[in-house]
């Protein structure tokens, strides 16, 4: 009988043989950081997805890579910005020199010359310029004795407000010139360019990087992991499959529970509360990203605000849409549908406004085709008057970038670029003998409701969003049901708004 529990510590980092599957993703590092396509990678994925034991599988053969190839493997891990509060950032660049001393150390290399850098580069008085050159002189030493070193970074996310241009454009340096090359491999939750990107700094570390995007198990290596544990059955299996599908981590706990019950049910009633926790953690990291409201969105429907990028980060990035042909995505099991749809339910408001949106454009261009043809461009000369110089500027310059942008996809109607604030402007010069017999109410009606969206619910000029009451949630998502239910009355006129 089993009596060792290999998953009693789910949620740490998993190695030695422990650790299965990832065979393509191992593949992966090996060529990118070995031999001679030696350079970055950064392994990119949701939280607890296995990033972190990835490369430790790369960092437990640093004996057999030194001894055999003379790789020194060292690892730094990056904590919470807080933790850092009384540091100055040359001091991770200082660990991270007496780690590769250390190391080369313990393989029995002759550390006097790299003691001497270690020394210098120790003194917080040097200027970066000198500080920065004495690191770089430092790796030329190895390099020239045949010495490479891989920095495993894990954690990377936390450098982003920590790291300035200076620190991104010393990691750039120290990974790319030939006489003092050594290659980064990062983990974290977001790309290196976005990192970058929001540290406000202008270098390009992060085309330097070869990225893996690290998703959910495979078939193959699922099957491995829950091998791993007597007595899981083909239903077992079937069951996790619907609870948690193949995220390795959310197995992990579940099949702990299970070592101990033997029933797969009921280990999974009493995981349950833990699989919504690390949805609400994940939604936490969206969040950050702003990409929450993103991902529910597209789960609903509702994606019109979604970008591409947003849309291929989701869709083929992350691993919690699973892709079953015709371009038709699905939730990665059904806890995770059962998640985003209780999201959806919740705040259905914001979700219904991209279709409000695009009903509310409808009835106004149905106007305006009705009053001035169907040729839009000679709408503008049309309604021009009706809006401040500054707004219809504003507005033509957003329709000018976007067909630089978009050439033919984008469109050619001013009316596509309003922000709400606008409509209820064209709603009351055409109402009469046009809207009126569409949109049904009064005028006041949907002044004030419209007045209502464009303040608390949809205002993208300021934005930003009111927190809303019961009441005022019901109010909008009414509001919203209202003006799509309008539409498909009329969509002989109008047109299907999907």
């Amino acid at each position: 009988m089993q009596t060792n529990n290999p998953f009693a510590s789910a949620g740490t980092i998993v190695n030695g043989d422990l650790f299965v599957g990832r065979s393509v993703e191992l593949t992966e590092v090996y060529n990118r950081v070995l031999g001679k396509n030696f350079g970055n990678l950064s392994i990119v994925g949701i939280p607890k997805i296995g990033k972190s034991s990835l490369m430790q599988a790369l960092y437990d053969r640093r004996n057999e890579l030194y001894d055999n190839n003379k790789y020194v493997v060292v690892w730094y891990t990056f904590k919470a910005i807080e933790e850092y509060a009384d540091d100055e950032p040359r001091e991770i660049f200082i660990d991270i020199a007496r780690k590769v001393k250390k190391e080369l150390k313990r393989h029995g290399y002759d550390v006097s010359e790299i003691s001497y850098y270690v020394n210098e580069v120790s003194n917080l008085e040097m200027r970066f310029t000198e500080f920065q050159s004495t690191l770089l002189d430092m790796f030329e030493e190895l390099v020239y004795n045949g010495i490479r070193v891989i920095l495993c970074l894990d954690e990377f996310d936390y450098c982003k407000n920590y790291l300035e241009e200076c620190h991104f454009q010393l990691l750039r340096e120290l990974s790319y010139r030939p006489e003092n090359k050594i290659a980064i491999v990062t983990a974290s939750r977001r790309s290196i360019h976005d990192i970058e990107k929001d540290s406000g700094g202008g270098s390009n570390f992060f085309e330097t990087f070869k990225k893996i995007y690290l998703k959910p198990f495979s078939i193959e290596d699922i099957r491995l992991q829950r091998n791993l544990i007597d007595g899981v059955s083909e239903n077992d299996c079937i069951l996790l499959d619907k609870a948690v599908g193949r995220h390795p981590y959310l197995n992990a706990i579940i099949l702990d529970e299970f070592f101990n019950t033997r029933d797969m049910k009921s280990s999974i009633d009493k995981q349950i509360n833990s699989v919504l926790t690390h949805y609400d953690y994940l939604f936490r990291i969206l969040k950050k990203d702003k990409l929450d409201d993103k991902v529910v969105k597209l789960y609903s429907g509702f994606s019109d605000t979604v970008s591409q990028e947003e849309e291929e980060y989701i869709y083929n990035r992350y691993g919690i849409f699973d892709n079953i042909g015709d371009n038709k995505y699905v939730p990665f099991c059904d806890t995770f549908e059962q998640y985003l749809s209780q999201l959806y339910r919740t705040n259905p408001y914001n979700l219904l406004w991209g279709k409000t949106e695009r009903g509310l454009r409808a009835i106004i261009k149905y106007a305006l085709d009705h009053e001035y043809g169907d040729d839009v461009r000679l709408w503008d000369p049309e309604i021009r008057d009706l809006f401040s110089q500054e707004d219809w500027s504003k507005y033509v310059t957003q329709r000018r970038k976007e067909k630089e942008l978009f050439k033919g996809r984008a469109s050619d109607c001013i009316i596509d670029q309003l922000y709400p604030r606008h409509y209820i402007v064209l709603i009351e010069e055409y109402w009469d003998g046009n809207i009126d017999a569409i949109m049904g109410h009064t005028l006041n009606y949907w002044r004030d409701e419209l007045a209502f969206i464009c303040r608390y619910v949809r205002n993208p000029e300021a934005h930003s969003r009111i927190i809303l009451n019961n009441a005022e949630k019901t109010r909008a998502t009414v509001f919203c049901q209202e003006v799509i239910k309008r539409c498909q009355l009329h969509r002989d006129e109008l047109g299907e708004l999907e």
